[in-house]
């Protein structure tokens, strides 16, 4: 019997470009560096503070030595299978290739790279906006005066209060801030920001990502621009929350090396994926066939590295 990987045939081109694909809209990289694992199924890498306990490693000759176990396994994890396939009757790529130029071979590997990273947009998303997947002291609900497009209010403030909470629970401060696209818009206009860059890049400057990078003091700011749902009811994926979190941009095994810091969290990948699939003709439909696989899956790997804000602007 002939296994699954004797039986499909990878186009190396686009698998090429499959894996090196980016949509400007998607961040989940941000809180979700990829982690290539070689199996399907495995443990989580969960992080700890241990390193950073204060001991008493003071030793009497001839004492007991104190140890430390070092581990790294958690809870199960499994890749998700994600599969697609794009189709192009030949009518339209023969029309489009002769009066229009246009490859809708390629099109359609695009369209259906795009529609899978979209699924695992939405899979972070819901990780990262769940406040189960918190310690509850890092979850806050912002109301009222306390929301960053009030007038009064300091998120400058407020997310460096959060750092200290998160410093305080892994000894490491938090170097990410995503933010949806709602809240986004609105904490460009906030009087809070506008007061403060006025002063630094006059009255007329424009707040844009890197503003807000700066204004926030962290090393990484994203906008969730990613949107889902039907046609005229599309709906922000990243709502009006922001996630305030340490994450590890280093390979997984550097990351391990690197005296094990914590990380919030991974998107653990099958290695060898994305792969695309040879297109092939289906004569039951007259159409090409652009086929799509992708194995991966977002985990939150160190729980205690974020901080959620929920309601950040009205």
């Amino acid at each position: 019997m002939e296994s699954l990987s004797e039986i499909r045939v990878v186009d190396p081109v686009v698998t090429t470009l499959a894996r090196g694909y980016r949509n400007a809209a998607f961040i989940f990289a941000m809180l979700f560096p990829y982690a290539l694992v070689a199996q399907r199924a495995g443990k989580i890498i969960e992080f700890h503070a241990d390193d950073f306990v204060k001991r008493n490693v003071v030793r009497a000759p001839g004492g007991a030595r104190q140890r430390v176990t070092v581990g790294h396994e958690g809870k199960p994890y499994a890749t998700v299978q994600k599969a697609l396939d794009g189709e192009v009757p030949v009518e339209h790529q023969e029309e489009a290739e002769a009066v229009l130029m246009i490859d809708m071979g390629q099109r359609a590997s695009n369209s259906v790279m795009a529609n899978v990273g979209l699924q695992i947009e939405l899979a972070a998303a819901d990780l990262a906006t769940d406040s189960a997947n918190y310690d509850p002291t890092h979850v806050e609900t912002l109301a009222g005066a306390s929301k960053w497009d009030a007038a009064g209010s300091d998120p400058a403030d407020a997310v460096e209060n959060a750092k200290q909470k998160v410093a305080g629970a892994i000894a490491q401060k938090p170097n990410t801030l995503v933010i949806g696209s709602e809240g986004y818009s609105r904490l460009r206009n906030a009087p809070a920001v506008i007061e403060r860059i006025k002063y630094v890049r006059g009255p007329e400057a424009q707040v844009t990502q890197d503003t807000l990078k700066a204004y926030f003091d962290v090393e990484h700011f994203a906008v969730g621009e990613a949107r889902h749902g039907e046609p005229g009811a599309f709906v922000p994926a990243w709502g009006k929350f922001a996630v305030l979190a340490y994450t590890n941009t280093a390979s997984l095994a550097q990351g391990m090396m690197d005296r094990g810091e914590p990380s919030f969290g991974y998107t653990y990948r099958l290695n060898g994926y994305p792969m695309a699939e040879m297109p092939w003709y289906d004569r039951t439909c007259g159409a090409w066939v652009y086929p799509m696989t992708s194995e991966d899956t977002p985990v939150i790997a160190g729980r205690d590295a974020g901080y959620l804000f929920k309601d950040v602007v009205d």
